[in-house]
């Protein structure tokens, strides 16, 4: 090891910082030889370097864009055949012609932890037997401890190194147990059938073990080599978007090679998967529409619960303040572009920057933006795919909602909510114009199109005509219930519940 880094030259922490743009002098090459190091040092190295390749709130930009590109994914995975597929026999317990009905020994794929076999479980079945190094624990076991001696060469300090080294194993153990690996995968299926996002391919759990997967065989092309680039990315975020606010499971670690087209679906066939409930998704849609708006204030919200200050951390008055001077293209590192995921990372960079620890979970889900931004942005670089997809999920489950709301069958059982909502509009707009005449009110300018600028007029007069009726109905039960009785009473009041519900509606839509 300490001769692969001696090679490298002088240590990123001994020289100067890495420019963000431009060629490299020759003192700045080791950040260009670094993929190449980490792949010679072995496996956990290797997935190290694509695993800081991720961390924008870590590394500059230059060098994460170095230990992830393609052609440092080729050098990971351009490892030589270990010929391990007899361990396949121990793993599910009985030999092979017993197991498969046909198993072909040459390995039809070849990364540095796993291979990849061909094979029928019955006449027509064809799989992929994915099949993990039967020595993976004892190169983790061996080689994890040495992973922060690689400090000096990224420019980190140890200490600030050991959070991420402990992410990285409990990632990297989790995806190369491949029962956890057909679990995420048949859930993702499973929500896939329920609300649309990513496929993935069947997975027989009676073949499969801790180092053994067996999944459907899928045809088709990778994402990476699609035609209509385009429009899969647009695909790409809006599945991606369905799987973290509708989801149980939400991919996190993945790049084009693990999605492939196939039959007009997208079938994640690869990358590690992060586990989301009911009350993750909601507050995460949260989050996300602050970032949208440019309100650091409220996104503050989900930071709180997401971070742990650490112990040179600072305060909780710092870091607000430091949020809402966070810029894209002053803090990013990263394109300089005013996109959502631009907007995350820098609230990611700035966030540990003042000390304050990630926990787990929303650390995955920050990673998962930046994979799908990433995926994205190689397909279509001209076009915010993920704020476009954000937009569109947001109007689905603001229309879902109301139709939930407004169902006829569900009326008498929602009433309450309705009335509920009535009762705390006043307080509402309160505060929303205390926070306008204080000057805290924070409102994104943009500027719609025409086709948009339409829309927003339509939808403007639907709110004043509800409005107008909602007087005239109230004017009219007051002067008819005195003299028609009890009954004009309750109508108009029915009636006038309709009508506030759909001002409510009529109003979220603007």
């Amino acid at each position: 090891m300490e001769e692969h880094l001696r090679a490298l030259g002088v240590p990123r922490s001994a020289g100067l910082a890495l420019p963000a743009e431009g060629r490299l002098s020759p003192d700045e090459q080791p950040a260009e030889r670094l993929p190449g190091a980490l792949a010679a040092l072995g496996p956990v190295f290797a997935d190290f370097g694509r695993y800081l390749s991720s961390r924008v709130d870590l590394l500059p930009r230059r060098l994460c864009e170095y230990l992830g590109d393609r052609e440092s994914r080729r050098l990971v995975s351009n490892s030589p055949q270990l010929g391990f597929s007899g361990d396949v026999v121990r793993e599910t317990n009985g030999p092979l012609g017993r197991r498969f009905f046909k198993f072909d020994p040459e390995p039809r794929a070849v990364t540095g932890w796993t291979q990849q076999h061909y094979a029928l479980i019955a006449p027509n079945m064809p799989v992929i037997v994915t099949i993990v190094r039967p020595d993976a624990d004892r190169l983790l076991e061996s080689d994890l401890p040495l992973l922060s001696q690689l400090g000096p060469w990224l420019g980190v300090a140890p200490e600030a190194l050991a959070a991420p080294i402990d992410d990285f194993s409990q990632t990297l153990r989790f995806r190369l147990d491949q029962t956890q690996q057909a679990e995420a995968l048949i859930t993702l299926g499973e929500d896939a059938r329920t609300s649309g996002g990513f496929d993935a391919p069947v997975c027989y759990q009676d073949f499969c073990a801790p180092g053994v997967l067996t999944t459907e065989r899928i045809g088709g092309v990778t994402a990476a080599h699609a035609t209509d680039r385009q429009s899969v990315a647009e695909h790409l975020a809006s599945a991606w978007l369905r799987h973290a606010l509708r989801g149980r499971v939400v991919p996190f670690d993945f790049d084009l090679d693990d999605v492939r087209l196939h039959d007009g679906r997208l079938v994640m066939v690869g990358g590690a998967f992060e586990k989301q409930t009911a009350a993750g998704r909601k507050q995460f849609l949260r989050y996300l529409i602050t970032v949208a708006a440019d309100d650091p204030d409220a996104a503050w919200t989900w930071l709180a619960d997401a971070t742990v200050p650490g112990p040179q951390s600072q305060s909780e008055y710092h870091l607000r303040r430091r949020l809402r001077q966070a810029a894209p293209f002053r803090d990013g590192g990263w394109s300089g572009d005013d996109r959502i995921a631009e907007q995350l990372m820098v609230q990611w960079r700035v966030t540990r920057e003042a000390g304050w620890d990630m926990r787990s979970h929303p650390l995955h889900l920050y990673r998962g933006i930046h994979a799908i931004s990433r995926a994205t942005s190689r397909l279509a670089p001209d076009k915010d795919n993920v704020l476009a997809a954000l937009r569109d999920e947001r109007s689905r489950l603001q229309l879902a909602g109301a139709r939930e709301a407004f169902d006829p069958r569900a009326f008498p059982y929602g009433l309450d909510k309705v009335v509920q909502n009535l009762v705390h509009m006043p307080q509402m707009l309160d505060e929303v114009l205390t926070l306008a005449a204080s000057g805290r009110l924070r409102v994104k300018l943009h500027v719609p199109d025409a086709e948009e600028g339409r829309r927003v007029r339509n939808r403007t007069v639907s709110l004043v005509a509800s409005l107008v009726t909602l007087v005239g109905v109230a004017f009219l039960v007051r002067h008819l219930a005195p003299a028609y009785g009890d009954d004009v009473e309750r109508i108009g009041a029915v009636l006038l519940l309709i009508l506030g519900g759909w001002l409510l509606v009529a109003a979220s839509r603007l």
